[in-house]
């Protein structure tokens, strides 16, 4: 990497004032492709295909917390699917919906869970029309 027309007053990480950063075999930049790591470097934005495009659904839903024993003790949690994936298939073939994630809240009035439920999976269902653009149901 070419580190002698860097700016150095430029926001980002300080580098050597000319020359070569040697020895380096990945440079990673938490501020995102379009960021000042990247263009401090002028690095050429590399887009990959691990993100898909397509917009997520939220699904909120409420249920009353009737304080019975079993409800207390029940607890909060957080699934993802690339950690849970038997759990999710599991769940996918008993309700035919795809998640990709599912959140549980549990408050003294209600239990409230978040899911994202997969477009594909809604449009399979007849929930969501296939020819509805991304944003609109």
């Amino acid at each position: 990497v070419n580190v002698a027309s860097i700016d150095p007053d430029a926001p980002g990480p300080k580098f050597p004032a000319a020359g070569l950063l040697t020895g380096v075999s990945i440079l990673v930049g938490a501020d995102g492709p379009r960021g000042a790591v990247a263009s401090a470097l002028a690095m050429p934005v590399q887009e990959t295909n691990g993100l898909r495009k397509e917009a997520a659904l939220g699904l909120v839903v409420n249920f009353e917390n009737g304080q019975s024993a079993a409800e207390k003790g029940r607890r909060p949690f957080s699934l993802a699917r690339q950690f849970y994936e038997s759990l999710f298939t599991e769940c996918e073939q008993q309700t035919g919906l795809a998640l990709e994630n599912i959140v549980c809240y549990i408050a003294s009035q209600t239990h409230y869970f978040v899911m994202t439920p997969t477009r594909k999976s809604l449009v399979s269902a007849g929930i969501v029309s296939a020819d509805a653009p991304d944003g609109k149901l």
